[in-house]
């Protein structure tokens, strides 16, 4: 565990892992929300398959 500077508690926002794990989790999390959302979206518009084809 990396202790806090002499100044006080020090943010996690200040510390750059933490800033690029958070980067990395928000891009993550954006993708799982295409892939739930728009590709079934498009497979019943562009492709007019069924609920039934898109569920399974």
């Amino acid at each position: 565990m990396i202790a806090p500077e002499a100044g006080g508690p020090s943010s996690l926002w200040r510390d750059r892992r933490f800033g690029r794990f958070w980067a990395r989790q928000s891009i993550s999390e954006f993708g799982d929300r295409i892939t739930e959302l728009a590709l079934p979206l498009i497979a019943v518009t562009a492709l007019s398959a069924s609920a039934n084809q898109v569920a399974g």
